[in-house]
């Protein structure tokens, strides 16, 4: 055993501690998706409003806050966050599920040797 707990060789995965952690991940990344959604809603409705004016100092105000994309290049990055940490859940599903079947048919297989033996 190593100084961390785990062995000297190899990589060990507590599967039902990643089921685990994947399952709160999985609510974590839902409640983000939602809260995400509703504060990009209000940012548009806040937005049409056009609490800014149409004076000198509003177009001042807009131009600058325009600038650069503005919020819909915000949204547009926000969007892109949401989605990579939603979508991070099922990635990590996928290859711990291609690491068991690995670690199965290698078990299998070293079952197979010793019993030659």
């Amino acid at each position: 055993m190593s100084e961390y707990g785990g062995y000297e060789e190899g990589v060990g995965v507590h599967y039902q501690g990643v089921a685990h952690g994947l399952v709160r991940w999985d609510t974590v990344s839902d409640d983000v998706h939602t809260l995400w959604t509703e504060k990009v809603e209000r940012i548009r409705a806040l937005n049409a409003l056009e609490p800014w004016g149409r004076d000198t100092a509003g177009s001042a105000f807009y131009a600058a806050y325009m600038n650069g994309g503005g919020p819909e290049k915000m949204i547009e990055y926000g969007d892109g966050i949401v989605k990579t940490v939603t979508e991070a859940g099922l990635k990590v599903r996928n290859n711990i599920g291609t690491t068991r079947a690995t670690d199965d048919r290698e078990r299998a297989a070293m079952n197979r040797l010793i019993e030659e033996v």
